[in-house]
């Protein structure tokens, strides 16, 4: 499945992974042996503190850098143990993020281990107690984590007419993916490698949220969720709409939060969306008409074509159209707290990015005007 990026900026966007959030986790009852002669008779302890600290140091280290752009953390801890430092610079309304980078403290430093995506909305990161899963349309993996190293099985290239799905699998560490092997699967083995849907399937998945502390029990596996104050949390620092703190109880998902684009509009989600709704219609019945007067101008279409005006954009588009699987990726978008950054609004898998023209990010200049800035997907276009 393809990526599309925001052209205009030549930025590869929709992007990486998130995790499950909330208070410190509590420390395994035993930790590895090499941890127990480093530490001596308080070695659990003494590891809590070194693994806390040393996240503590990494996302200070990491907002720095970042500069004003928001960065929000948490720390999964699978059923095996392993606890990871989750990291993303975009959370939407439900509590979920499709990428972010992972961290994991190993041998005395947290060590970054790779940048985890979902192909779009429809598939929020989620995890199990052997892994971080993403997903997508035509893609579905898992990352499995373990001392500072990782394995990533990713599946490529499924329900694509034409196309043979391939399994690859990578040996990765400081960000680098080295291939070990791709093998081509037969159509009836497909859905067996399809590790995002079949794990929500056998009731083994759950998908990250910010709002809570979410662990599987080393144990037997089984869920331990528990609601936390992310005023106070010790790990997350995390503050999104729709909880209420004080009761434990949250507000309906599904209905959309006026402050869920605020750092891209000064217009409410409501009107966010509507113009979302328009940009997917037209972009469904490929009605250049309707597009052309959503699209900012100039505008970079692929491959590198500036486009100034509505002329140059109906030449552009004769005899065009846009690629049955971005068109299913336009058909499942709901519209609703969709994906953004700040860079824009995604919709689909990065089939239509827009803005708001008139906001900088801290002002807004003008009258609140939404733009589609990038329009991908089309057909034999790679």
């Amino acid at each position: 499945m393809k990526k599309w990026s925001v052209v205009f900026l030549s930025a590869v966007l929709c992007a990486s992974l998130a995790a499950c959030a909330g208070k410190t986790p509590s420390v395994p009852d035993s930790i590895p042996d090499d941890g127990e002669t480093q530490y001596g008779e308080d070695s659990a302890a003494r590891a809590a503190m070194d693994w806390e600290a040393a996240y503590e140091e990494k996302f200070v280290e990491l907002e720095q850098a970042n500069g004003d752009e928001a960065l929000y953390r948490t720390v999964l801890q699978c059923g095996t143990g392993e606890k990871i430092l989750v990291v993303t610079s975009s959370v939407y309304a439900g509590g979920q993020t499709i990428e972010a980078d992972v961290y994991q403290y190993a041998d005395g430093e947290v060590k970054y281990i790779a940048s985890v995506s979902s192909t779009g909305t429809a598939y929020p990161l989620a995890f199990t107690e052997e892994a971080v899963l993403f997903g997508g349309n035509h893609t579905a993996g898992k990352l499995v984590i373990h001392d500072g190293t990782a394995e990533l099985y990713q599946l490529v290239d499924m329900n694509i007419e034409g196309r043979v799905p391939v399994l690859e699998t990578y040996d990765v560490a400081d960000g680098e993916r080295v291939m070990k092997s791709s093998e081509e699967l037969l159509p009836e083995e497909v859905d067996s490698f399809d590790y995002y849907t079949n794990a929500f399937a056998d009731e083994q998945a759950q998908m990250i949220d910010f709002r809570t502390e979410t662990t599987l029990s080393v144990s037997n596996g089984e869920e331990e969720t528990t609601e936390t104050d992310m005023e106070t949390s010790e790990i997350s620092q995390i503050s999104l709409p729709g909880t209420d703190n004080d009761s434990g109880t949250g507000t309906d998902l599904d209905a959309a939060d006026d402050d869920v684009y605020s750092f891209v509009t000064t217009l409410s989600a409501q009107e966010v969306e509507a113009f979302a709704l328009q940009a997917r219609q037209a972009y469904l019945e490929q009605d250049w008409e309707t597009l052309s007067g959503m699209i900012r101008y100039p505008v970079t279409l692929y491959p590198d074509v500036k486009v100034n005006n509505t002329e140059e954009f109906f030449a552009y588009v004769n005899g065009k159209s846009f690629a049955k699987e971005d068109l299913a990726n336009m058909e499942e978008e709901t519209c609703k707290n969709m994906f953004a950054n700040g860079q824009g609004i995604c919709m689909g898998a990065g089939e239509i990015w827009f803005l708001d023209v008139h906001f900088d990010g801290i002002e807004q200049a003008d009258t609140p005007l939404l733009k589609i800035i990038a329009l991908n997907g089309w057909d034999g276009m790679e």
